[in-house]
This record gives structure tokens, C-alpha cells and sequence, in this order.
């Protein structure tokens, strides 16, 4: 597809028609710029349903003014974690994000293989921890991100540069969390970057191995000139949630962000069929939000 975002937005889906082979398209978007026109396009154009919200950070803000936006207890953490005061630590991720090559960047099949073998140990993890309960979601959910998706999601993006996979060791000098980032690359003006998936040992965990990660990662697509940097999807009472991811993405603060998914139909038939389900109410939109998940 041409790069039709810097031109006239009622082209995109007239290009994605003569470009891709599809009979259903869903994507998310996020339209947090000052320009709505697209977003309001949008509306008018297509199967519009509000999505899930996400946690934003400014990466355009100083290193410090980031830092300090964290909750306490991710600042102790962190601190912790690496035995520095505040202005030590801040000093330490300005000139090396890397922190001396405890963190690094893998984005190759290999790194897809780690990732890959970091997300199996995840799920073994939550399958043990939760007794088995829900445990044919879990294994659903693994199977969904099973180490020949991930290797096919990466083949796919890689062509574009359009995913990287982030690594730090551990005791062991062996990848002990991981971080998959989808990034924007040459795409957008204000070039962002999307955790999309995340996975840690328990040494890692017990060793505060998966904070230190992220605020290496924002660092380093700070100084890379990232603008924006999403920590993934929360609920809108994310405030409340008292453990699990919610409460991690909280601990590095940041602004809640509303999503959309957008069904994009090929044929007016269909898109006037899926017009008229939607309009049965929100359990439709849940149904539809939730495949959004899952495609």
C-alpha cells in the first residue's frame, strides 16, 4: 500500500480495495491527534464501535518528567532494582539505555524464537498460578500465540521494519523478559510504537526485571525520536484493579486514550447487513470488539 496517510484520507479504503485480497477488514484505531477529520470520516463511512482504552506516554516529554509521572511504587521499583537513587537511575538511562548490554534488541527469527520460548514459560505460569482455572481459554489464547504465529506475524512485519522484539537478561545471561513493540517507522508524522505483547520468568519478576525493561524501551525510543509510545489496552476502570497487567501499566502513568475498532466490509450488501446488526446494541459491539481482539 502507498503511504496514502499523508494524502487524502477518503482514498485509503478505495487503495486497500485495489490492493489487498480480503472480504472482511478489522483494524484498530487510535485517532489521538489534533486532526479528527479522519476519525470523523471514519464514522461516517464505516462499522465504527468503541474499543477498549489505552495507556499513552508522551515520549516528547524530558526522561525526568516521564520518570516522575510513574506511581511511587514503579519509581521504588525501579530503584530498587538497580540500587540507585532517583537522580543516579535518570543519569544511568540518559547516556545508556541499554544499561551496558543487560538490554537488547533482538529483532530477527531468532529473537521471534526467544520471544516465542518467554511467552510459552508466561502461560505456563498463569496455567499453574490460576490452579487451571479457565484453563481452555488459556490454551486458546496460547495456541492463538503460538511460536509459529509469532514467527509469521514477524516475517510479515519485519519486511517493514514494523516490529522489534526487546530482551534483559537475567543472572543466567539468558533472556528473562521480553517485550514485542509494534513501531510506526517511516508511516506517520508523529512516529509511536505499540507494546503489543509482553513475557517474564520468575526470576525475572522476583528480580523487578519486567519494570526495568519498559523504562529501558521508552529510553530508547525516546532517543530514537519516537513521539508516542502505547502501553496496550486497559479497561476504563483500570484504576481500580489491584493486581495483573492493569496495575503494571498503571504503575508508569500516563493518559488513558479511548480506541475504535473499524469493520471495513467489501460490497455494499454486506456493509449494509453489518450496519443494520450493529445497530441491535452493545452486545453486538462486544461481539465484534472481541473478534477484533483475536484477528
Amino acid at each position: 500500500m502507498e503511504d496514502v496517510l499523508g494524502g487524502d484520507n477518503e482514498d485509503i479504503f478505495n487503495e486497500m480495495d485495489s490492493t489487498l485480497d480480503y472480504h472482511v477488514f478489522v483494524m484498530r484505531v487510535h485517532p489521538h491527534d489534533e486532526n479528527r477529520y479522519y476519525l470523523s470520516y471514519m464514522i461516517k463511512k464505516q462499522l465504527f464501535i468503541e474499543d477498549r482504552y489505552d495507556l499513552y506516554i508522551d515520549l516528547k516529554k524530558k526522561l525526568s518528567e516521564i520518570y516522575y509521572g510513574f506511581e511511587k511504587r514503579t519509581r521504588y521499583t525501579l530503584r530498587k532494582a538497580l540500587g540507585l537513587d532517583d537522580g543516579k537511575l535518570l543519569e544511568k538511562f540518559n547516556e545508556d539505555p541499554y544499561l551496558g548490554g543487560i538490554v537488547y534488541e533482538k529483532s530477527d527469527e531468532s529473537g521471534a524464537h526467544y520471544f516465542s520460548e518467554l511467552l510459552r514459560y508466561q502461560f505456563a505460569k498463569i496455567v499453574f498460578e490460576s490452579k487451571w482455572k479457565n484453563s481452555n481459554e488459556l490454551l486458546a489464547l496460547y495456541k492463538y500465540y503460538s511460536p509459529e504465529n509469532i514467527l509469521r506475524v514477524y516475517r510479515i512485519l519485519s519486511q517493514e521494519n514494523l516490529l522489534r522484539f526487546f530482551f534483559i537478561e537475567g543472572r543466567s545471561s539468558l533472556p528473562e523478559a521480553g517485550v514485542a513493540v509494534f513501531v510506526s517507522n517511516a508511516y506517520l508524522k508523529s512516529p509511536m510504537a505499540y507494546w503489543w505483547l509482553g513475557a517474564s520468568t520468575y526470576n525475572a519478576e522476583k528480580n523487578k526485571l519486567p519494570a526495568v525493561l519498559q523504562f529501558s524501551i521508552m529510553s530508547i525510543l525516546k532517543k530514537e525520536g519516537y513521539e508516542r509510545y502505547f502501553l496496550g489496552g486497559v479497561s476504563k476502570d483500570y484504576l481500580r484493579a489491584s493486581g495483573g497487567p492493569a496495575l503494571f501499566k498503571r504503575g508508569f502513568g500516563g493518559d488513558l486514550k479511548k480506541g475504535y475498532i473499524v469493520v471495513h466490509v467489501r460490497g455494499g450488501f454486506l456493509d449494509r447487513g453489518l450496519r443494520l446488526i450493529s445497530s441491535l446494541g452493545v452486545l453486538i459491539g462486544k461481539i465484534i470488539s472481541y473478534l477484533g481482539h483475536s484477528i
